[in-house]
């Protein structure tokens, strides 16, 4: 488990965007420079031992001596040989990815999914369970079985157990609040390192989505409002490459702000909230009516949608419409506050096409600055319906690697 400071101090991402941090003072020296060499052949995919020197600033004796450590420890592994400067071919290293796994679970939705990634994010099993009932205690106990499953689907060591769920998360791991799963003060982190004796790291799953898209999704951006709409609504906030949790662990909670205050009572006991307008349980609703088809999953269903909405149907247009109009209420406010640029939408409205996408542009244009409207770069997540699950595997990756 790591403490509260210890997580603010690092950097939860991974790939090539992993900051590689300053040399090691002596406390600890090795174990830090360890880390730090193997953070910069992780973000590089392939180096030589000379850049690793250059880019980490310690000795090229010192680099030999830890990368032949991580070598003999399975987690660095040759790749052959580079361009030649005019000597002798350098020889490149590389991180054995299929070296450990990671065990992922995304609680976001009623369709839950859950892998067992290598260190790159390749799955090699993957378990979906549909329901709308696990809630409560029910919830965690059908969570135990679970991982129970998944971790005997692992072909390498476990490096830890990341999991993406709704809901309010502290740096403990404890789901403070998360209404739609019924988990109230939860310490899920620790109950579940207990049980597996895995380091474990819990993760809102909207940050999860935020961390994806910031570490896979090659934005070129350090400011990142990633946005996730699905049976929940919600925001990971990334400022400098780092993600801002608040004061309470409860930045990015906009699902839950008030946009019609005599409307429709949400899980989390107010009226109104934009979750009971944009989240996908309430489209689900307003759409099905509409559509000549209403089986399949909610990502289909949102599919058949966008293509009715582009063939000229005027009544999933407006619910199109209307659901760009409420999502852009929150998102104006946020995005002046906070004054990003980009912004990622991710979840099951991103099957609602480019339409969706130029409707919420205008509704944002229209209700900030000019200024913020001519810099805004909004599209659709790069990382698909994987991006909880690539986001919890970054954080477990970024926190645990290196700890040989």
């Amino acid at each position: 488990m790591f403490d509260k400071h210890s997580y603010r101090e690092r950097d939860p991402q991974i790939s090539a965007r992993l900051r590689v941090q300053h040399k090691a003072t002596r406390h600890d020296q090795r174990s830090q420079n360890l880390r730090l060499v193997l953070q910069c052949i992780l973000g590089e995919g392939s180096i030589s031992r000379a850049d690793i020197a250059r880019a980490t600033g310690l000795t090229p004796a010192t680099i030999s001596q830890l990368v032949s450590q991580l070598e003999r420890d399975g987690l660095v592994e040759e790749l052959g040989t580079g361009p030649s400067a005019g000597g002798k071919p350098p020889t490149l290293y590389g991180v054995n990815a299929a070296a450990r796994n990671i065990v992922v679970v995304d609680l976001s939705d009623s369709e839950r999914v859950a892998s067992v990634l290598d260190l790159k994010g390749t799955p090699s099993y993957q378990t979906t369970t549909t329901s709308d009932s696990l809630q409560g205690e029910e919830g965690i106990k059908a969570l135990y079985r679970t991982i129970d499953d998944l971790t005997e689907q692992t072909p390498a060591p476990v490096l830890g157990i990341g999991i993406g769920t709704p809901g309010v998360v502290d740096s403990s791991g404890t789901v403070i609040e998360a209404s739609y799963l019924d988990w109230h003060d939860v310490p899920l982190g620790a109950l579940l390192s207990e049980r597996y004796s895995l380091p474990v790291h819990v993760i809102n799953n909207s940050r999860a989505a935020a961390l994806a898209e910031y570490s896979y999704g090659e934005h070129e951006a350090e400011n990142l409002l990633v946005v996730k709409v699905g049976n929940g609504v919600g925001a990971g906030v990334l400022l400098d490459g780092r993600i801002h949790g608040g004061e309470d662990s409860a930045a990015g909670e906009i699902g839950h702000v008030v946009v019609n205050p005599g409307g429709l009572p949400c899980y989390c006991g107010k009226t109104g909230c934009l979750e009971t307008m944009a989240a996908a349980p309430r489209l689900v609703e307003a759409l099905e009516p509409h559509l000549d088809t209403t089986s399949g999953t909610i990502r289909k269903i949102f599919s058949a949608a966008g293509a009715a909405a582009a063939d000229g149907n005027e009544a999933i247009q407006e619910i199109i419409n209307n659901t760009a109009r409420n999502l852009a209420t929150v998102l104006a406010t946020t995005i002046a506050v906070l004054d990003i640029h980009r912004v990622v939408i991710t979840g099951v409205v991103s099957e609602f096409g480019d339409p969706f996408l130029d409707r919420l542009r205008d509704e944002i244009d229209d209700a900030v600055l000019s200024t913020l409207a001519s810099k805004l770069e909004l599209c659709y997540g790069r990382t698909g319906d994987q991006a909880v699950r690539m986001g919890a595997a970054a954080l477990v990756v970024s926190q645990e690697l290196g700890v040989v």
